[in-house]
């Protein structure tokens, strides 16, 4: 209709609607203070986390179904990040062992 229909809600509801932005705005905002103080490598595998908790909420919690076809999807997954770690753990204790054989 051409009229601002929020100014006629209800007073809770306009409170929803102010209280909206610093909601959604400071968890981000501290997320980015916390991704500043860490390592780029270990952010990305944080990164994996958050879905990955989702998905066991979706699966144990709303009984949602978890075909095999998913199941390995996200087995390839974490498999993939598992060598990414150990080789980055391989690469960081290597300059250590030959440093140590000098």
């Amino acid at each position: 209709s051409g009229q601002l229909d929020s100014l006629r809600a209800t007073p809770g509801v306009q409170a929803l609607l102010l209280l909206g932005g610093p909601i959604v705005a400071i968890p981000l905002l501290m997320f980015a203070a916390g991704a500043r103080r860490i390592s780029f490598s270990a952010l990305g595998m944080l990164q994996y986390v958050a879905p990955t908790l989702q998905m066991l909420v979706a699966v144990w919690v709303l009984h949602e179904p978890f075909t095999g076809t998913r199941a390995l999807v996200f087995m390839m997954i974490w498999v993939a990040c598992a060598l990414f770690s150990a080789d980055s753990l391989w690469r960081q204790r290597r300059p250590a062992r030959l440093a140590a054989a000098s």
